[in-house]
């Protein structure tokens, strides 16, 4: 590994009481991995025997509904880490992790971290609060199946609004990164055609506008309301 990646691999909060003796360790059995967009890095029923850590692009996790769509659980981003349920006792992953933009990786083997884990109590409870938190967007995700497209929709763009935030303009959120419409269906269970009209409706109604290609959050308060979401709950 370079030195920035140990720099970087340090600055993570998942490790925030590791000793010099516990990193070293880590590094040592790390392994960097490579994909390009649309790469998978497991499908659920294989074996679940490393935790990942993103150093650069983007990984979507899905699962299969019984209709057999993609449903995103989450994107993770540099600094993020994935697939800790391997550290919670599932020996076969059940979702799929997929490379949404080309990615360099790490491999984490889940015997090293559960090592370190066994000798840090406060990383132990970092994960504990991570595996409650993805728990906790499984169960909404599969909740949110149940509300219509424009719900959904809205509830997508003020979620990626909060997390990629772009420059404003005139005042007005935007979100920075750039997704397709068949990214958005993905991401809420929907197929492109409705999401493409959906937009549409939203553009012709000043829901949102198009900078270029940044979407504009034009009436922010009417994206509210169509989620169906509190202001202060996002």
């Amino acid at each position: 590994m370079r030195e920035d990646d140990i720099w970087l691999l340090k600055r993570l909060n998942f490790f925030p009481d590791a000793t010099g003796e516990q990193m070293q360790a880590l590094v040592q059995t790390i392994h960097p991995k490579a994909f390009q967009k649309g790469e998978m890095i497991y499908f659920p029923g294989e074996l679940a025997n490393h935790v990942y850590l993103v150093r650069e692009g983007m990984i979507r996790l899905a699962k299969i509904t019984p209709e057999g769509r993609s449903l995103t659980l989450e994107m993770f981003n540099p600094g993020d880490i994935f697939g800790e349920m391997a550290l919670a006792g599932q020996d076969r992953r059940s979702e799929t992790a997929e490379a949404m933009r080309d990615c360099a990786i790490w491999a984490v083997p889940r015997t090293t971290l559960q090592a370190i884990v066994e000798q840090n109590p406060k990383m132990a409870l970092q994960i504990t609060k991570i595996i409650g938190f993805r728990r906790l967007q499984i169960e909404n995700k599969v909740s949110n199946l149940l509300s219509t497209v424009p719900v959904r929709l809205a509830r997508l763009i003020l979620t990626l609004a909060e997390r990629y935030p772009g420059p404003l303009d005139l005042g007005r959120r935007t979100i920075k990164i750039r997704l397709t419409h068949q990214d958005m269906g993905d991401l809420i269970a929907a197929n492109r055609e409705i999401v493409t009209a959906t937009l549409n409706r939203f553009k012709k109604d000043d829901v949102i506008g198009l900078n270029g290609t940044t979407i504009v959050l034009t009436n922010e308060r009417e994206l509210y309301h169509i989620s169906g979401i509190d202001k202060g709950e996002n």
